[in-house]
């Protein structure tokens, strides 16, 4: 847990991978069909915050800090994705975060996907990508570098949704 707020996760405390791996584990287990995991785990990311830029410097939790949230969602985002990769998982996560010009603006989480190495891209690219808006246009910002993107059927946008058969070559689902 974040060292100043009891309701958020701190991605680089020793002891929050393992305690995910006991968790889904537990998960894909749990859904197993006959020996078989799941074909997808939905990992969120739509709502990763840093509600802790508003306090003061040493009340901050010491080790994210100082590390852009880029870098902090991409560094949980490929844990997450090497994961489940690892165990025949494909990840599923909402898109907005990495968007430029959307959600992603906020903190610069839309970074996490720049600069990324060849093997952070590999493992990246297994990963489907969920869009619930056309804002942020998630066609330009993942599937033209490589992105699988599915359309997700919501209430929140839902009529703005024009021109869906023109995209329907580059979307997977």
């Amino acid at each position: 847990v974040e060292d100043t707020n009891t309701k958020m996760v701190c991605t680089r405390h020793p002891d929050t991978y393992p305690l995910l791996e006991d968790l889904y584990g537990e998960l894909l287990e749990l859904f197993s069909t006959e020996g078989q995991a799941p074909r997808f785990f939905h990992i969120q990311h739509d709502e990763a915050h840093w509600n802790t830029r508003s306090v003061f410097g040493d009340e901050r939790c010491p080790r994210c800090a100082a590390t852009p949230r880029g870098q902090l969602f991409r560094d949980d985002l490929l844990w997450h994705a090497d994961w489940l990769n690892k165990r025949g998982v494909q990840p599923i996560c909402w898109s907005d975060r990495l968007l430029r010009g959307w959600n992603g603006r906020r903190d610069g989480v839309d970074q996490a996907l720049v600069g990324l190495s060849e093997r952070e891209r590999e493992v990246l690219q297994k990963v489907l990508f969920m869009s619930w808006a056309p804002l942020g246009d998630p066609i330009e910002n993942l599937v033209e570098q490589g992105y699988s993107l599915a359309r997700a059927h919501t209430g929140y946008l839902d009529w703005k949704r024009a021109g869906l058969p023109a995209q329907k070559e580059v979307l997977v689902g």
